[in-house]
C-alpha cells in the first residue's frame, strides 16, 4: 500500500511535469488563417451580336496560396456610366482601386452564380458569361449615352468575399 502510493505520486508527478514543460515550441501564438478567395485579375469583355461575353479563370487560389475548393458563388457586377463621365484609363494601383470602387458605388450585382450555374458556365478553365444588352437597352432612356463596366468576386469559405475583379470596359454598340 505504501508501494503503490508512492507510485501514484509518482505517475502524477511525471503527468504534472509534462503538462508544466509543454509539448510545442514557444513563441507567440498565431492567427488563424482566414480563407478568401484570389481577387480575379483576368476578366475581359466583347460584344457578341446583342450579348456581352464575360470570361475569366475559373478561381481556383486563395489569398494565402491554398486550392479553392469551395466556391458558395460568383458575383457579376455591373455598371453603366455615362459617356464622358468616367474616369480615364487606369495607370497605378490606386486609379485600378478608384475604379474598383466606382462599380460597386454605381453598380449593382448583376447575377450572383450559384453553384450549379458556375458549372455550367465552366469551359475548361475560363467561365463564360453572357448578359443581354437588348434587355439593358430597354431599361435605359438612351442606350448610347452609357459605357458598360463589369466585375466578379468570388464567394466561398463561409461567405467571405473576395476583393472585386478588375474592371472592364463595354461600349454597347
Amino acid at each position: 500500500t505504501q508501494n503503490s502510493k508512492l507510485k501514484t505520486s509518482m505517475g502524477l508527478s511525471l503527468v504534472l511535469a509534462i503538462f508544466l514543460v509543454g509539448c510545442g515550441k514557444e513563441s507567440a501564438p498565431l492567427p488563424p488563417v482566414i480563407r478568401v478567395a484570389e481577387r480575379t485579375t483576368d476578366l475581359t469583355a466583347f460584344q457578341e451580336g446583342d450579348e456581352a461575353v464575360l470570361r475569366w479563370s475559373y478561381p481556383a487560389m486563395t489569398t494565402s496560396g491554398q486550392n479553392l475548393t469551395d466556391i458558395e458563388a460568383i458575383q457579376v457586377w455591373r455598371a453603366a456610366l455615362p459617356l464622358g463621365q468616367e474616369p480615364p484609363p487606369p495607370i497605378s494601383p490606386q486609379d485600378r482601386q478608384m475604379r474598383r470602387q466606382l462599380l460597386e458605388g454605381q453598380g449593382e450585382i448583376l447575377r450572383a452564380l450559384g453553384p450549379d450555374e458556375i458549372a455550367s458556365a465552366t469551359r475548361g478553365p475560363a467561365i463564360l458569361l453572357r448578359d443581354d444588352l437588348e434587355l439593358w437597352r430597354r431599361t435605359v432612356e438612351d442606350p448610347g449615352l452609357f459605357v458598360l463596366w463589369y466585375g466578379v468576386r468570388t464567394v466561398c469559405c463561409r461567405h467571405r468575399e473576395s476583393e472585386l475583379s478588375n474592371v472592364v470596359r463595354l461600349e454597347p454598340k
